[in-house]
C-alpha cells in the first residue's frame, strides 16, 4: 500500500533528479562557451576584434559614399562647363493643342481671352501619375518654347537689347521688362485655368497658346505666387490694343456655326454661345498688325484669322467689328 511518506519521498527524488539534469546541462554549455571564447582575455580580445572588423567596414563605406559624391560633383561641373559652352537642352514634356491655330489672334496674355480652350498633352514617356492630385488646383503655371518665334534663324551670340512694345506707340524698353517672345531664349510663362485632368491630358482654359506649343514643364499656382502690393509702369495697365466696338456677326456666319456645331466638326466647343463669346473676346484685342492699321478703322479691307477648326473673315469699321464669313477650316 502506497502510503504519504512514499509518494512525498518519491517527489522529492524526482526534484532532486530534476535539478541534478539542470546543473548538468548549465555545466555543459558552460564548458562549450568557455572552449569557444577561452579565458577572459580571448574573449575580450575576440570582441575587440570583432568591433575593429565594425569600424573598418564603417570607414570603406564612407570613403566609398565621398568617392560616389566626389564623381558625382566632377560629372556635374564637366556637363555645366559643356552647356555653358553650348547651351541648355531641355526636352519638351508634352505638346498643346489649342484654339488658336495660328500666331495671329493668340492674346498676349492668358486673361484676356477667357473662353479660349486647349488641352495639354503629356508625352507618352510620362507617366498618368504624374498629374495625381493637379485637379484639386484651378490654375496652372505652363513653362514653354516659343517655337514660331520668327527670329530663329537669326539668332546670334548677341541680340537686341531693347524693343517697342506695342502698348508704347514705338518707345523702346529694356526687352527684360518686357514679355515679349524675341528673347536670348525662348521660354515662355504663362497661368492657364485647370478644366479637367484625365489620363496624359490638361484641359485648359483663358490661355494664350499657339497650338502645337512645345511645354517644358508645369507647376500649380498656389495662393503665394499672388502679390497683393505688386507694382508695375502705366502702360502696362493701358488698354490701348482693346477695341471698344461691339462684334457684329453675319447671319449667314451664326448659321454656318450651328451648321457645324450640330456636326460636331469644332475641337473644344459643343455650343454657338460659347464659339461665338471666345471669338467676340479675340476679335475686341485688335488682332491686326501694326502693318494692317492696327488701332485704326479700315472700311474697305478684309482681315482673316483661324480660330479652332475655323476661318474667320472680319472687318474693323468705326462703330464695330463686323464678321462676314465663317467656313470651315480643320486644322492639322
Amino acid at each position: 500500500m502506497v502510503t504519504t511518506t512514499t509518494l512525498a519521498a518519491a517527489s522529492a527524488a524526482c526534484v532532486a533528479t530534476g535539478v541534478a539534469i539542470g546543473w548538468t546541462l548549465a555545466q555543459t554549455h558552460k564548458r562549450e562557451v568557455q572552449e569557444y571564447l577561452g579565458d577572459e582575455k580571448t574573449k575580450d580580445k575576440v570582441i575587440a576584434s570583432l568591433q575593429e572588423e565594425v569600424e573598418r567596414q564603417k570607414k570603406l563605406r564612407a570613403q566609398e559614399r565621398s568617392g560616389r559624391t566626389n564623381a558625382e560633383k566632377e560629372a556635374r561641373e564637366a556637363i555645366q562647363r559643356q552647356q555653358e559652352l553650348t547651351g541648355y537642352k531641355y526636352e519638351a514634356i508634352g505638346q498643346v493643342q489649342s484654339c488658336f491655330v495660328e500666331r495671329r489672334g493668340t492674346p498676349r496674355q492668358s486673361t484676356l481671352v477667357p473662353s479660349s480652350r486647349g488641352r495639354i498633352k503629356l508625352r507618352t514617356n510620362i507617366p498618368p501619375s504624374s498629374l495625381e492630385c493637379l485637379d484639386q488646383f484651378s490654375h496652372l503655371w505652363v513653362i514653354f518654347d516659343f517655337h514660331e518665334n520668327t527670329n530663329v534663324s537669326k539668332k546670334t551670340s548677341t541680340f537686341p537689347a531693347k524693343i517697342a512694345p506695342p502698348r508704347l506707340g514705338g518707345q523702346k524698353v529694356g526687352l527684360f521688362s518686357t514679355r515679349t517672345p524675341h528673347r536670348p531664349n525662348s521660354i515662355g510663362l504663362t497661368v492657364v485655368k485647370i478644366d479637367a485632368v484625365y489620363g496624359r491630358y490638361i484641359e485648359i482654359s483663358g490661355h494664350d497658346l499657339v497650338n502645337g506649343t512645345p511645354v517644358l514643364d508645369v507647376k500649380p499656382y498656389v495662393p503665394m505666387d499672388f502679390i497683393p502690393d505688386h507694382v508695375c509702369p502705366h502702360w502696362v495697365n493701358t488698354r490701348s490694343d482693346h477695341l471698344a466696338q461691339p462684334v457684329e456677326f453675319a447671319s449667314e456666319v451664326t448659321e454656318t456655326l450651328t451648321t457645324l456645331v450640330k456636326q460636331e466638326k469644332l475641337r473644344f466647343y459643343k455650343t454657338v454661345e460659347d464659339v461665338s463669346t471666345a471669338i467676340q473676346e479675340m476679335l475686341v484685342l485688335d488682332i491686326r498688325s501694326v502693318h494692317q492699321g492696327r488701332g485704326k478703322a479700315a472700311e474697305e479691307q478684309i482681315f482673316m484669322c483661324r480660330f479652332d477648326n475655323l476661318e474667320i473673315d472680319f472687318q474693323t469699321l468705326e462703330d464695330k467689328i463686323h464678321i462676314v464669313k465663317c467656313t470651315y477650316c480643320p486644322s492639322t
